[in-house]
């Protein structure tokens, strides 16, 4: 009885421990570690030496781990360890381990802080932001493969890329001296977030303000005196302006995710619905989706109107133009809506309060509302330009516009229209002007061929940009016409495998005969000889697996039952939309099959996809393979609408923290760079992670680190262009 008892108590040990060795990664390290402290039976039992292996290995992971000071790599050991429970043997290795995690714990977080604020302000490396972040960086004293590292590093060189851009095209207009250029290029600037202190926008400002000086006192030359009207209305303007940029920048700050948050709600607090009614009276007619009045303002409707977020936030920045062109029957209708708020919330009424009902966006959106009512205020209230002012045609000081307007110096120096004498070019008033009182007509000529060098430039530049996102936006090629669905080869020799190369759409592309005993890369090099693409961009699936070019195809299971051999070719070099339609057929593929999803060896999809891994996540709420299908739709529709020539206005942003990724966040084209960097971390780390996965992760980094950065280069590129022809 005895000796059967014990047999079954080792036959349970035995199980218990064949079951946790079977756990994926490995191995179960800290059941098997609980298990080892009971093992009472012989030392030299194979199952037992199995399982003292994993832990021994796993030790070696975390002691490779502390030297390489790599605390991403620490905290999943740790965490798969029972937070250093399996490292009891080791007390010296766990307690330097939990140290090492503590200084990267209190490290990470003023990173990531750092990040976060740097990314949702949108500022660039010329920042004070920026240079904080940066200067974490260089005082990181940890492995850089950490993903948070990668994150910043990619946020600081994407920014600087940015800034570096708009600095050139803010030294190239200023040296221009077209007027409409400069403007541009100071609008593009402040929508990028370069800091206003810098060299290139300093000399912009002054420059458009010696140009509005010599515009405003043109009149001098017919009147004799600069009136009141135009010092009044100059101001004026200027008040104008700095409203719009204020609204725009309001428009700017608010958190695409957040407004998405705040669309979902079946019910929301009665403050939110109020403040979504006024947006509505705000965009009818700018959102041609919108009626002018709206039919209705109940939350329904206001959920339609928010559905496109990127759209919405385009439409909110172009109201102030949109109001200065006469249309304001929908900003009177909004106006009572605040009025009528005002009367029944009172103090209520306010951003802090949309704040505490857990808004941020509302609270966003309450502050732009303010700028627009500012704004408004201004541009409807009715001046008068005397006011307060000499009667006109009395001048009570000598013409400041014909002090020394002309000469290179005097007692009071260079007049107004000597300043601004590089925009002459730009404005055929200054240049009437400029003639009328005597200025050489040699400047003129030597304005209006800097501006036309300029306007060529721009041109180019643009060009080239669009030739760059064209080519990333060409999808799959068609095979050639002449190829058949089927390969009906003739006759074979003995060892020859007929091989039909097809796309993952099924359309055969190329027709070979190779042997059995032929490496991959023959095969490729046959491929290449049909020009369907070189060697180096061929990637071979068959059955599901990547055929590796060393290996022969009777290795790898090509041509062994004595049919036609399928092979899917996919291109390593394609463009980010055949990545993207890669990507997609693949997945097809795999939910047509059925394919399990298995949280361990799927895991970079799910950080890409949901921004959490999959430790502690039941992987079946997730519907991983329908989000990837949703993300990648997203994306190729995106990729689709940048060969239209109606394109949205696109600008480079990075979302500040982990998110989840849907249909509208891609749409808003934000750069989720912790996202992509914790996937490409686990996928690394990954022993055995599917294609498809592989595929899903590097295709959404293209869409991310090229196409979305290079759409914003085109969109830029082509503003400047339109702003250098304009005075071309």
């Amino acid at each position: 009885t005895e000796a059967r008892a014990t047999h079954q108590h080792y036959t349970a040990l035995v199980a218990e421990l064949e079951k946790l060795l079977r756990k994926p990664g490995g191995g179960d390290v800290l059941g098997l570690s609980s298990a080892l402290a009971a093992w009472v039976f012989s030392d030299t039992d194979p199952v037992l030496a199995r399982a003292r292996a994993v832990i021994s290995d796993y030790e070696a992971s975390v002691r490779r781990a502390v030297e390489a000071r790599d605390g991403s790599a620490l905290q999943r050991l740790w965490i798969a360890g029972g937070s250093g429970r399996a490292l009891s043997s080791s007390v010296a290795l766990r307690d330097s381990a939990g140290s090492l995690l503590q200084r990267h714990s209190q490290a990470s977080s003023a990173l990531r802080r750092a990040f976060y604020e740097a990314a949702s302000a949108g500022v660039g490396t010329l920042s004070p932001k920026g240079q904080a972040l940066e200067r974490l960086l260089q005082e990181w004293d940890f492995a850089t493969s950490d993903s948070l590292v990668i994150a910043s590093t990619a946020y600081l060189r994407a920014q600087a890329a940015v800034e570096t851009w708009h600095l050139k095209s803010l030294r190239a207009s200023t040296a221009s001296g077209n007027a409409s250029a400069i403007t541009g290029a100071l609008r593009h600037a402040l929508a990028a977030a370069v800091p206003e202190d810098c060299p290139e926008f300093i000399a912009a400002q002054e420059a458009q303000a010696a140009f509005e000086a010599a515009l405003s006192g043109t009149g001098v030359l017919a009147l004799g005196t600069e009136t009141p009207h135009l010092r009044v209305a100059a101001a004026r303007n200027r008040a104008l302006d700095a409203g719009a940029a204020s609204v725009r920048q309001a428009a700017a700050a608010i958190d695409p995710k957040a407004l998405a948050e705040i669309k979902a709600l079946s019910r929301p607090h009665h403050i939110v619905h109020v403040l979504f009614e006024l947006l509505m009276h705000v965009l009818a007619g700018i959102d041609r989706s919108i009626e002018d009045p709206p039919r209705d303002t109940e939350w329904r409707s206001c959920q339609r109107m928010v559905s496109n977020t990127s759209a919405v936030l385009g439409h909110l920045e172009a109201v102030p133009d949109w109001l200065s062109s006469g249309h304001r029957t929908g900003i009177i209708r909004a106006c009572e809506v605040d009025a009528r708020a005002r009367r029944e919330m009172g103090e209520l009424w306010c951003a802090e309060q949309l704040r505490l009902q857990g808004a941020s966006a509302g609270a966003q959106l309450f502050k732009y509302v303010e700028a627009l009512m500012s704004f408004w205020a201004l541009l409807s209230s009715d001046v008068d330009p005397t006011a307060g002012t000499e009667q006109v045609g009395v001048p009570t000081a000598p013409p400041p516009f014909f002090d020394g307007a002309f000469s290179d110096g005097g007692d009071k120096g260079p007049g107004r229209l000597r300043r601004a004498s590089a925009h002459l070019g730009g404005s055929a008033l200054l240049a009437s002007s400029w003639v009328v009182g005597g200025g050489p007509i040699a400047d003129l000529n030597s304005c209006r061929q800097r501006i036309c060098e300029h306007a060529a430039s721009a041109r180019a530049a643009a060009a080239v940009a669009e030739a760059a996102l064209a080519s990333m936006s060409k999808s799959v090629r068609e095979p050639p016409r002449q190829s058949p669905d089927f390969f009906a080869p003739a006759e074979l020799e003995e060892g020859q495998v007929p091989v039909a190369v097809r796309l993952l759409s099924g359309a055969i592309v190329a027709q070979v005969v190779c042997r059995g005993s032929d490496t991959v890369a023959t095969l490729k090099g046959l491929i290449a000889e049909h020009g369907v693409c070189s060697v180096a961009e061929q990637r071979l699936l068959h059955d599901g697996c990547a055929l590796q070019d060393s290996g022969t195809l009777e290795a790898q299971g090509v041509g062994l039952d004595g049919m036609v051999a399928n092979v899917s070719l996919l291109r390593a070099g394609a463009s980010v939309a055949q990545q993207l339609d890669n990507a997609a057929d693949l997945l097809e593929a795999h939910m047509t099959r059925g394919g399990a999803v298995d949280k361990i060896i799927w895991e970079p999809a799910i950080y890409l996809a949901f921004g959490v891994g999959a430790a502690g996540t039941n992987v079946k709420r997730l519907h991983v393979p329908q989000r990837m299908a949703e993300i990648l739709g997203a994306a190729r529709a995106t990729v689709a609408e940048s060969r239209s020539e109606q394109q949205d206005p696109c600008v480079l942003r990075f979302c500040p923290d982990v998110v989840e990724l849907g249909e509208n966040m891609v749409q808003t084209m934000a750069v989720p760079q912790l996202n992509l960097e914790l996937a490409r971390h686990a996928k690394a780390s990954a022993e055995h992670c599917p294609e498809v996965v592989h595929e899903f992760v590097d295709a959404m980094g293209a869409f991310y680190e090229e196409f979305v950065p290079q759409r914003a280069a085109a969109f830029a590129a082509r503003a400047a262009w339109k702003n250098a022809r304009a005075a071309s």
